[in-house]
């Protein structure tokens, strides 16, 4: 039993295949009422699924208990058990499908996105339209819209979505490529200056998009969010599982999109990076340069939070009306921890051909099977403190 009632609450009515740490995430964007509203609704269903042979007046007592007809209630019931907890009890949720756009464009385009995002995985959006208008000239059909093109790209960016590179290109590799980089998630967290979207360090393999670690920055220590991103990867310690990837032997090139306070660091590491025989590149110009690259490598969204570029002047954007109340930092971490597993286990999922959903214990079967003893994901979280020693708190 968890500490939180919630977790088990939310955990006694998952749909199959859908984990609870996910399911807590989609209840964490919601406004504070309408997380209230599926907390009590599902906590007066669960008493009412747990009588052992429900009649026609306990199912008249819970409507009551909800201030709604018995009608209603039954639609709640089937809503909550097609749907899970938050998109079938939310008041307003909408469980509409994806626009078309997001499933295909046709032969002609999807297949520029494909050949592009295989060879470039962070390519732009403008890149990107500029490939599919050209294709779509080559063969006199009419562009996608740039609305269109948008949401496709994002689409393929899901962790279950990459294209796999050519048949005459390199495959994609583990631990040969990183960049390091930061955005604002719209998950608001309390701090000591009020609330604000929280903001986090990512360390992303950029061939196979795996994220090895992901440090919130809490304080205005310069560094702090990277310090926290490499013990989240000490944390994982050889526990991700990469299936098939084939594993690097050693990092080869590393780009890191440096922080305002840490631009006077950042050819000394460079040099650093040099000498252990890495290539080691950097952004530390221009204002809006976080979470630039990261987007393009992940998508819109991350665990079902938007993925936001910041002002690098103002690393907190402050909070929208409307949004759902903050957390401390110890459900940010929880929260965001649980979206790492989440994001990594579908990319690996989605390369070794395993069926979507299943129960915990099926994933937990597949993370085995998946999991790869090469020695150098035990070293990652070591070579990664050692290469950024120059930058870190001391």
């Amino acid at each position: 039993m968890s500490d939180d009632p919630r977790i088990d609450l939310v955990g006694d009515h998952l749909l199959e295949g859908v984990s609870a740490s996910s399911e807590l995430r989609a209840l964490s964007t919601l406004p504070r009422e309408k997380q209230e509203a599926v907390l009590s609704r599902l906590a007066v269903i669960d008493r009412y699924l747990r009588i052992d042979a429900p009649r026609a007046g306990d199912a008249q007592k819970a409507a009551a208990d909800l201030g709604m007809q018995q009608r209603n209630f039954y639609r709640l019931l089937d809503k909550l058990r097609r749907h899970g907890p938050v998109a079938g009890l939310a008041p307003g949720y909408r469980t509409r499908r994806p626009p078309s756009a997001a499933e295909g464009l046709g032969d002609v385009a999807d297949n520029a996105i494909f050949d592009i995002l295989a060879d470039h995985p962070t390519a732009s959006l403008s890149e990107v339209r500029a490939s599919v208008i050209q294709a779509c000239k080559r063969k006199g059909s009419a562009a996608p819209s740039d609305a269109a093109i948008r949401r496709r790209l994002n689409a393929l960016r899901s962790p279950a979505s990459a294209p796999e590179p050519a048949a005459d290109k390199a495959e994609r590799t583990f631990g040969r490529s990183f960049l390091v980089d930061q955005a604002a998630l719209s998950l608001p967290v309390e701090g000591a200056e009020g609330s604000s979207f929280v903001v986090g360090t990512f360390v992303v393999d950029t061939e196979t998009r795996l994220v090895l670690g992901l440090g919130l920055t809490l304080s205005k220590t310069p560094g702090a969010g990277l310090e926290h991103a490499i013990e989240d990867i000490e944390a994982r310690h050889g526990t991700i599982a990469t299936g098939s990837f084939p594993i690097a032997e050693v990092l080869e090139e590393l780009h890191w999109v440096v922080p305002d306070s840490l631009e006077d660091t950042a050819e000394r590491w460079a040099r650093d990076a040099a000498t252990n025989g890495i290539l080691g590149s950097f952004s530390a110009q221009g204002e809006r340069r976080h979470g630039q690259r990261l987007l393009r490598l992940l998508g819109a969204k991350f665990g079902g939070y938007e993925l936001m570029p910041r002002l690098t002047a103002s690393p907190q954007i402050k909070r929208r009306e409307g949004l759902p109340p903050p957390v401390d930092a110890v459900q940010a971490r929880t929260l965001l921890a649980g979206a790492v597993d989440d994001w990594n286990y579908e990319i690996v999922r989605a390369r070794e051909g395993a069926q979507e959903g299943g129960d915990a214990d099926q994933r937990a079967g597949n993370l085995t099977r998946w999991k790869n003893l090469n020695p150098r994901l035990l070293r990652m979280g070591a070579e990664m403190r050692n290469l950024f020693r120059v930058v870190l708190p001391t």
